[in-house]
């Protein structure tokens, strides 16, 4: 009886491990998703207003439109996507961007994952 209960505890405290490890990796992987895709967006968006010669860029509302399409393109994985613009001028160069997706965690559990970044186009 004493071996039956100690395998027990054994097992359970193995399977615990197990889907604590797995959250914490879904969790990592969308963080990761979603900074990779919030940098390469706003990289690219500034890549195009930099080389503003031909650029379909002539707006802050246009701009706006490139970095999202740039964002939703790159995002792979099941998130529920908020996009918060704290800055956006087109003049200045400057894009001040949250990004805020909802992750579904082994046994329906919700995390919220935040990623801000701030990047000023050098003239």
């Amino acid at each position: 009886m004493k071996t039956v209960m100690i395998t027990l505890i054994g097992v359970s405290s193995i399977v615990w491990i197990i889907m604590t490890q797995s959250s914490i990796n879904v969790e990592n992987i969308g963080r990761e998703e979603i900074s990779d895709s919030l940098a390469f967006a706003m990289t690219q968006t500034m890549q195009e207003l930099a080389e503003n010669s031909q650029t379909a860029i002539r707006n802050k509302n246009e701009m706006m439109a490139m970095f999202l399409q740039e964002m939703i393109a790159r995002v792979d994985e099941e998130i529920d996507l908020t996009v918060i613009s704290h800055e956006c001028d087109y003049e200045k160069g400057i894009m001040d961007i949250e990004a805020v997706g909802k992750l579904t965690l082994p046994g329906n559990r919700i995390k919220k994952v935040s990623v801000r970044r701030c990047m000023k186009l050098e003239k």
